[in-house]
């Protein structure tokens, strides 16, 4: 009859002497923190890679995490192409307009 498994937090726990549970907890706090911020969905994969070590009974044990945070949006700015292909700020098509300062003549503005 085959024993119950080891469970697998006693497994993280010694892996690396406590320094991936650590490292773990951090990625996770600093997920929760950035869906909290920019109110969008994030995740944490845990991998799991065990090879033979030769003919012995030992294995290596590699546990690889990788997050994927939210990020802020950045607003794009608006630009138009001239006829060189250069981007400019004016819509190039539009004829500009001539404005001109007007003197103000204070007794007429309140008169």
């Amino acid at each position: 009859m085959a024993r119950a498994p080891r469970l697998i937090t006693a497994v993280l726990s010694e892996h690396r002497s406590g320094e991936t549970v650590d490292d773990l907890s951090q990625q996770l706090q600093d997920m929760v923190a950035a869906v909290a911020e920019h109110q969008k969905a994030a995740s944490l994969t845990i991998k799991f890679l065990v090879k033979p070590r030769g003919r012995h009974n030992g294995v290596d044990l590699h546990i690889e995490a990788k997050s994927t945070l939210p990020k802020a949006e950045i607003s794009p700015s608006v630009f138009f192409v001239d006829a060189d292909n250069n981007l400019v700020r004016e819509d190039p098509r539009l004829a500009t307009m001539a404005f001109r300062s007007v003197p103000i003549d204070p007794a007429k503005e309140f008169g």
